[in-house]
């Protein structure tokens, strides 16, 4: 069974679901505060990212001296590329790591971006809202969930859920 639910009626129950959760505005903006602290602390990723950073350096060294000391060595073909494989493959995973943890800190500014701006949005809203207005269902709302009972769950920007 498809469910259809008309344009009109997914705006009422927006409108609704609105009015209803702008009835605890203040708790609602408290809420979007504490969250975008706890985001803008990045303290830990950037302490991990340095870390990182370092480990690449000290194998990018080795990878050198490995380099170096086969030109004046002795050493088998198959012990350097051993020990150069090794070093590869650990310089890789550290690369990669790095590049999730910068990651994962780009996303939590871009969230504290949005956050900032749901809560100035917020502020200049009005506490009820009695007819549709695309912009700011626009600029509150990240996606919207259709049930099998025709009910509507709306993620608002801030990440609530109403």
């Amino acid at each position: 069974m498809t469910l259809t639910l008309s344009e009109d009626e997914i705006k009422m129950k927006f409108i609704q679901s609105y009015n209803f959760t702008m009835k605890d505005k203040k708790r609602v903006m408290d809420d979007t505060k504490e969250i975008i602290e706890l985001l803008s602390n990045t303290k830990d990723l950037d302490v991990e990212i340095n870390k990182t950073g370092d480990e690449i350096t000290v194998i990018s060294e080795l990878v050198n001296k490995l380099i170096n000391d086969h030109a004046k060595s002795n050493m088998s073909i198959d012990e350097y590329d051993s020990r150069y494989s090794e070093l590869t493959t650990r310089y890789e995973e550290l690369e990669n790591k790095q590049k999730e943890l910068i990651n994962k800190r780009d996303d939590k500014k871009a969230r504290v971006y949005i956050m900032n701006e749901f809560l100035s949005n917020l502020k200049h809203a009005k506490d009820k809202m009695s007819e549709w207005n695309d912009s700011f269902f626009t600029m509150m709302v990240e996606s919207g969930m259709v049930h099998r009972d025709e009910t509507i769950t709306f993620k608002l920007k801030n990440g609530k859920e109403i």
